[in-house]
C-alpha cells in the first residue's frame, strides 16, 4: 500500500476465506503502533482490496484486522445496505458523469479499473455529424428491399419473399 486506495497482501485469500472478505467490512491498518479504520470497497482477488478511500500513508509489511460481522444478524444486514446503498449512490455519480460531461469521460469501477467511455454529449454529437453526413443518399425507408439478390446460405430479401409467398398460398 503506497497511499493509495489499493491494499496488495500475499497469502491473504480475501475471497476464498470462510467468512468472506467483502464490502462494507472495517480494515484496521498498522501504522506507526496506531490501527488507521479504513472501509473496505471492493474486493479484487485474494490477494488485492479497494479501499473506500485512499490511505493518508504509505506502509509495507504491516499488519491489519479485518472486522468480521457474525452472518445472519442484525450488523450484517446494516453493513450489506450500507454497501449495496455505496454502490448505488457511486453508480449513479458515474451516471452523472457520464450524461453531463463532453467528449471522453473517465469512470472509475469499484474494482478499481478506470475505463473510458464516450460522454452522451459526444455520442449525441456524433450521431447529429453522421446523419448529416448521409442526408438523403438513400431512401431510409426502403433499403433493405435493395439487399442483395443473394439465394443461397443467407437469409435474402427474395428468399424471405418467396418463403412468405408460399405460406399465403396455402
Amino acid at each position: 500500500m503506497s497511499g493509495s486506495a489499493i491494499v496488495s497482501g500475499t497469502g491473504t485469500k480475501w475471497n476464498s476465506n470462510n467468512p468472506v472478505v467483502s464490502i462494507g467490512m472495517l480494515l484496521l491498518i498498522k501504522h506507526n503502533n496506531i490501527n488507521y479504520p479504513y472501509l473496505i470497497k471492493a474486493v479484487n482477488s485474494d490477494n488485492e482490496l479497494v479501499l473506500a478511500e485512499a490511505a493518508t500513508f504509505s506502509a509495507t509489511n504491516t499488519t491489519y484486522t479485518i472486522n468480521l460481522t457474525e452472518p445472519n444478524n442484525n450488523s450484517d444486514a446494516a453493513r450489506a445496505l450500507v454497501a449495496a446503498n455505496a454502490y448505488i449512490i457511486y453508480f449513479l455519480q458515474n451516471m452523472d458523469t457520464w450524461l453531463t460531461d463532453t467528449g471522453v469521460v473517465e469512470i472509475t469501477l469499484p474494482s478499481g479499473t478506470t475505463v473510458e467511455l464516450k460522454s452522451i454529449k459526444a455520442l449525441q454529437e456524433l450521431t447529429e455529424k453522421t446523419n448529416k453526413a448521409v442526408g438523403d443518399k438513400f431512401d431510409k425507408n426502403n433499403i433493405v428491399q435493395e439487399a442483395g439478390s443473394a439465394d443461397d446460405k443467407v437469409m435474402s430479401q427474395k428468399a424471405s419473399t418467396n418463403i412468405l409467398a408460399k405460406k399465403d398460398s396455402t
